[in-house]
């Protein structure tokens, strides 16, 4: 284990409520300056291109972009989450 790290026993339910945690995380603490709808915050991205019909021809704000790093930090860590419950819990943490 290198000195960056710590680790921790957790249950299946325990990891359920962080990917849950970090989904309310990202919608209601991250996503503040970027595009909302129905539940799930949008960002460059996660529509092909030409289809993207909240980034298409526009280029993130300053603010925006470092919201836009925040999220993709916090979905990484919740993939990672899902990962050690071998996928268990996956529609929870479900990405646009």
């Amino acid at each position: 284990m290198s000195s960056g790290e710590v680790q921790v026993s957790l249950s299946g339910a325990d990891i359920c409520t962080l990917v849950d945690a970090l989904d309310s995380h990202e919608y209601w603490q991250l996503a503040d300056l970027l595009p909302r709808d129905n539940g799930e915050v949008w960002i460059p991205g996660d529509l092909p291109a030409g289809d993207d019909r909240y980034w298409d021809g526009l280029e993130p704000t300053r603010e925006q972009q470092e919201a836009i790093d925040e999220v993709r930090a916090c979905r990484a860590l919740r993939e990672r989450l899902v990962q050690a419950l071998g996928g268990v819990g996956e529609r929870d943490a479900s990405v646009p």
